[in-house]
């Protein structure tokens, strides 16, 4: 798992106070305790402060768990 992509897990846990050990591709919106639209928002703003990107519209609608969120920052060039 590269750099960004540990990062982004971290970024989601710290955001919804979860263990360490939560496994990443467990991490969906609206299934994970604590996920829900205010920290939703938490976790995008996290991750646009953290690798420096501006997420659009669509970006944030579609980012409901890890992976879609790896597949954002990739398209961010991250």
């Amino acid at each position: 798992m590269s750099t960004s992509t540990t990062k982004l897990a971290d970024i989601i846990r710290e955001a919804l106070e979860l263990p360490d050990t939560y496994p990443a591709d467990k991490l969906m919106y609206s299934e994970t305790p604590g996920w829900d639209s205010l920290a939703h928002m938490r976790i995008v703003a996290a991750v646009e402060e953290h690798f420096n990107i501006m997420m659009e519209l669509d970006d944030i609608t579609d980012f409901s768990d890890y992976d879609k969120g790896r597949a954002i920052l990739i398209r961010h060039g991250v």
